[in-house]
């Protein structure tokens, strides 16, 4: 089952057999964030963004949460398993010039961020094509 966050900018929630899995998209700090910690207090897997990006356009305005402020969301959430995602992407040798600058953080600084913040989840960075099993 797929049930959408509390409010309409909050990620989906996805449930199966027993398991809740927090899907982060691409997205910053929302207040609705909150709300879905008080809600599901038994998230077993966060997948969150880590790349930084700013948007140009928009003023440089940050669209995506960097690896530290994930970090700091992860420790609200207390899921079981975090994985970062979303931390190399491009959009070209021009549109990353001109449209967006990113933070290409490594998910280490994740990983390491979590250990600190929230101990008790671990962090799993999942290679690109490696599939993880819950």
């Amino acid at each position: 089952m797929c049930r959408p966050g509390p409010g309409h900018r909050a990620p989906p929630l996805l449930e199966a057999d027993g398991t809740t899995v927090l899907f982060g998209a691409d997205t910053r700090r929302i207040p609705e964030f909150d709300e879905i910690a008080q809600r599901f207090p038994d998230i077993g897997l966060a997948l969150m963004p880590i790349n930084g990006l700013t948007s140009r356009p928009q003023g440089s305005r940050q669209e995506v949460m960097d690896a530290a402020q994930a970090a700091e969301l992860t420790a609200l959430l207390r899921p079981t398993l975090a994985v970062p995602i979303h931390y190399a992407p491009t959009s070209g040798a021009i549109g990353d010039r001109i449209l967006v600058k990113l933070d290409r953080n490594h998910p280490k600084h994740y990983k390491d961020a979590v250990g600190d913040l929230a101990p008790d989840t671990g962090v799993h960075i999942l290679p690109t094509g490696q599939v993880l099993t819950l």
